[in-house]
């Protein structure tokens, strides 16, 4: 902690000591924020058999209903120490499901993989299949400095494809799975894929020249990147395409609110509600009470 002093006649202000010591109380209270966070996520139940996730989860939704002051805590798996599961906080819907905050961990599965726009399987012409696709096109070009003339190297997006398939679980060793999403329409993105914080494989990655007809370039591509050279000053280099997925079998650390899905949900561009799966989503909000409430 630093001493801030100012030489001053009587009734002077030292703002730079207020600013040390609104500086001093910004950071204390943020470090005060992580901690708690930190053991919040410490004691988040981590879950790698999920039968026992599913039968602490149906343990704590009976205990729920019965009356909000039973607290007991579930047993985790056989032959490891017991843990206190973490009600999901209630939000305005007082019609969903009891709902649990754990971490879970397992291989990622779908019956219903999508294909890959570049990677290709080891004949050369059936696509790849994942869980996730993502692949993006970059233009790669020079374009030339008007007062120096020096060129000067560019990149720019000019495709962008995200595909997911419209149901997709984790998997445990013995098979037994949690639903991590179930989409109602073609297009909808999961909790999982909208957060994009996962590692996703490099299966492709190919530069592409624009003037080397050799290498496959279109006529029309090269028909461009003359036309930008010569309007434009700008020398297009090539397109680089990269693609990564989420393959089949990856395993991943999932942190949510797990849930048994009830009777009578919204049905999947699958065809199915998947009535009694269980399933991760993000946590509901926190109900703000008023005050005076009861």
């Amino acid at each position: 902690a630093g001493v801030c002093t100012e030489m001053a006649g009587e009734g002077h202000v030292s703002w730079p000591g207020v600013a040390c010591i609104a500086t001093g109380a910004l950071f204390g209270h943020s470090s005060r924020a992580f901690k708690r966070e930190g053991e919040r996520l410490r004691n988040i139940p981590q879950y790698t058999d999920f039968r026992a996730l599913e039968r602490d989860l149906r343990a704590a939704a009976s205990r729920a209903r019965a009356g909000p002051t039973v607290r007991r805590q579930p047993t985790h798996a056989a032959g490891e120490i017991e843990i206190r599961a973490q009600p999901a906080p209630a939000d305005d819907d007082d019609d969903a499901p009891f709902g649990m905050i754990v971490a879970i961990t397992g291989a990622a599965r779908s019956d219903t993989l999508v294909s890959c726009v570049h990677a290709k399987r080891p004949d050369g012409r059936t696509p790849e299949r994942a869980v996730y696709v993502d692949a993006v096109t970059d233009q790669y070009l020079a374009r030339q400095a008007v007062r120096s003339g020096e060129w000067i190297r560019d990149c720019v997006v000019v495709a962008a494809i995200a595909k997911e398939a419209p149901t997709w679980r984790l998997e445990d060793p013995a098979g037994v799975g949690v639903n991590m999403h179930r989409a109602t329409s073609l297009g909808q993105a999961s909790d999982a894929a909208r957060a994009a914080d996962w590692h996703l494989s490099l299966v492709h990655d190919e530069f592409e020249s624009a003037g080397n007809s050799a290498a496959g370039s279109s006529l029309h591509s090269r028909i461009i990147a003359n036309a930008l050279d010569v309007n434009m000053g700008l020398n297009v280099l090539g397109l680089r395409h990269r693609e990564r997925v989420l393959a089949p079998g990856a395993r991943l650390t999932a942190v949510g609110e797990a849930f048994i899905a009830p009777n009578g949900g919204p049905v999947g561009v699958d065809g199915g509600d998947g009535a009694g799966e269980i399933r991760l989503r993000r946590p509901r909000r926190r109900r703000r009470r008023r005050k005076g409430a009861v």
